[in-house]
């Protein structure tokens, strides 16, 4: 799989390629606020997901140093169409939780992200599991299969013979 530079590829990723094999794991600690919890003080069973897609956001900029809307100026957006989460033990209190998350392309236009809640001072795992999400091309709100330019953002780099 190689990139080249042309008018769809955004200037700060040029690789020669990207390992399908060697997802890049985005790791990114995420607050647990009071607003979260429920009455028995749990983390909210909704607030999951919300949690993994926000970590996704704030790990592309921090490793990438890009705002995620330099993807939707080159016509790029993600909808998610399935969650499948395994509830290990729960999250209590307000706290942060690591979010660790990978993708995996199954077949052009769907991808899916596994993903894992664990404690920040033990590594003990809260959740686990994943969603399916489609790239899609904003001007037409189609899915679309994921740009050459953006395997980059997802997996591994492997440098040009």
């Amino acid at each position: 799989m190689t990139s080249q530079k042309n008018d769809d590829s955004p200037s700060q990723l040029l690789v020669a390629s990207a390992d399908l094999s060697k997802p890049i794991i985005y790791a990114q600690p995420m607050d647990v606020r009071f607003a979260d919890l429920d009455p028995y003080g749990h983390v909210s069973t909704g607030r999951y997901l919300d949690l993994v897609i926000g970590s996704r956001f704030i790990f592309f900029y921090n490793y990438f140093k890009i705002a995620i809307d330099e993807l939707t100026k080159k016509d790029l957006g993600f909808f998610s169409s399935h969650l499948e989460i395994d509830f290990i033990r729960p999250i209590q209190g307000t706290n942060q939780v690591l979010a660790e998350s990978s993708i995996q392309i199954i077949e052009p236009g769907k991808q899916k992200v596994r993903f894992e809640l664990k404690g920040m001072d033990d590594g003990r795992v809260f959740a686990r599991g994943f969603y399916i999400e489609h790239p899609v091309k904003i001007s037409t709100k189609k899915p679309h299969p994921l740009p050459e330019w953006a395997y980059g953002y997802f997996f591994v780099a492997t440098p040009a013979i």
